[in-house]
């Protein structure tokens, strides 16, 4: 480490030139230039980690972020100014983070993000107003894996869950029949939420492995390549941010999105196609009631999503979906039930409001003739 000091003061208001260079062991370096005062302590100037490794930090946050790092290695620089006058006043202007890679795993080995490469430049931070702005943020090969179990939580929500705190020996000798002490009504005010806005994002290439085991037969389902960019969000404003999405569902299946989202309240107004989806994951939730199989099915589809509230959940849904090379199963009689080449409905129009109506417009159906040995002629299924 090389630290240099210049004019360095007591005496109030008294600003000393600093410069500090440091290495660590296992690689990184910090590159520090600024300004500091003893009295009071404040401090501005620039801030570099270059070749940082997240190992060496990790430790800090391991208790908080129950996961395994695997890799982590990352490159900063900013801006600061530092007021500790009155209180902690702390500002970042600038700042930039490349992040390549990011690998974590759960603590028993199992893998949850795989991160090639994340970029954040434009950024700034205002500790006193609980405020972060980020101007531009970039990400590219985010593969994470996601599952809903038997119980029906996510697994990341059990990561994440907060575990129950061990009793003290004090609460261990009390007796049993000791009444425990009246809660006190709180008097503190509500923490102040922090305010993240993210001018323009761009999440490309991404895969999300996502499972489903409260079905008898687990469903598997792999999103990929997933893309998405958002621009003017904002955790705080109450306003809608823009949101386009586009991937690939399952061997063929194709799904794109774009429009509005707003969080506060949650609404949406979305424009949605898609292309190709492969009805047969519906198979493993329509067992339980119908003796029906899917054999095959793929859905295309163009529609307008208006999600208006989700508590009481109120959507519309117009449009056209059009239903391609339809083959159902009557698996209790082992034949076919019906067989549509291709079912295109116009029209859609669909509601839920307290209650659940939907109306159609015209339907068109190009029907395959399905041959019953049975009979003596065809029959249109």
């Amino acid at each position: 480490m090389t630290l240099e000091l210049k004019n360095l003061s007591t005496l109030p208001e008294d600003n000393a030139d600093m410069t500090m260079v440091a290495s660590g062991p296992t690689g990184g370096r910090i590159d520090w230039q600024g300004q500091l005062s003893l009295a009071p302590i404040t401090s501005k100037g620039t801030l570099k980690f270059s070749d940082g490794r997240l190992k060496v930090w990790w430790p800090y946050v391991r208790d908080a972020v129950p996961l395994a790092l695997k890799d982590g290695r990352f490159d900063f620089s900013t801006r600061y100014s530092l007021d500790l006058s009155h209180t902690t006043e702390l500002k970042l202007e600038g700042a930039t983070l490349n992040l390549a890679p990011l690998n974590l795993d759960s603590i028993d080995g199992r893998p949850l993000v795989r991160l090639s490469k994340l970029n954040v430049s434009k950024a700034s931070l205002d500790l006193a107003k609980q405020q972060v702005l980020i101007g531009d943020l970039r990400s590219e090969g985010l593969e994470t894996w996601a599952a809903r179990e038997k119980d029906g939580e996510l697994d990341w929500q059990k990561l994440f869950a907060p575990t129950a705190k061990a009793p003290s020996a004090a609460e261990k000798q009390a007796p049993a029949t000791a009444a425990p002490a009246p809660a006190k009504p709180s008097s503190t005010a509500p923490a102040k939420p922090w305010q993240v806005v993210v001018k323009h994002a761009q999440l490309a290439g991404n895969t999300i492995h996502l499972a489903d085991r409260v079905p008898e037969n687990a469903v598997a389902l792999e999103l990929t390549p997933l893309n998405i960019e958002l621009n003017n969000f904002d955790t705080l404003a109450g306003k809608p941010f823009d949101l386009k999405l586009d991937t690939g569902v399952g061997r063929q299946g194709k799904l794109r999105a774009s429009g509005q989202v707003n969080l506060k309240p949650v609404s949406a107004n979305l424009q949605v196609a898609s292309q190709d989806l492969d009805l047969r994951i519906a198979q493993a939730y329509i067992s339980p009631f119908v003796r029906l199989e899917l054999r095959s099915g793929l859905l295309d589809s163009d529609l307008a999503f208006n999600l208006k509230s989700t508590e009481p959940l109120a959507f519309g849904i117009t449009g056209n979906a059009q239903v391609n090379q339809l083959h159902t199963l009557d698996t209790l009689k082992s034949r076919d039930l019906v067989r549509w080449q291709k079912l295109d409905v116009q029209g859609i129009e669909l509601s839920a409001r307290e209650r659940f109506d939907h109306r159609t417009g015209q339907a068109r159906q190009a029907l395959r003739p399905v041959h019953d040995q049975r009979r003596s002629k065809h029959q249109h299924r």
